[in-house]
């Protein structure tokens, strides 16, 4: 392990077990509990924080998005679940130079707290 990871008291990540959650739900409407049991585990960590992304930029098709037309539904479903887990969140709007100011933003103040 270099320095810089044991060092490092930040992981980000595109997809965690919260995503695999509500994709089990909305494809097979339920989720295995073993899914659910793992979860409930790791969210016992106070410094977990997400960015959840707004569907307010232009849709653009690629292999893993499926519709434009559900972006509005998805967002409220991570959102329910966030709140439902008690989980500490930040909306990301705006274009993506507003986005990753904001995520930077945010990294910094979390960064500064460890």
């Amino acid at each position: 392990m270099s320095e810089l990871n044991k060092e490092s008291s930040l992981l980000l990540c595109d997809t965690d077990l919260l995503v695999i959650i509500i994709w089990s739900e909305v494809r097979f409407g339920h989720c295995h509990p073993w899914i659910l049991d793992t979860f409930k585990q790791q969210i016992t960590n106070p410094s977990r924080h997400y960015l959840l992304c707004d569907y307010d930029v232009p849709w653009e098709a690629d292999p893993l998005r499926e519709s434009a037309d559900s972006r509005d539904t998805l967002f409220e479903l991570y959102k329910q679940k966030l709140e439902h887990y008690k989980l500490d969140y930040s909306v990301m709007r705006g274009d993506v130079q507003n986005r990753v100011a904001s995520a930077q933003t945010i990294l910094t103040r979390l960064m500064s707290k460890h």
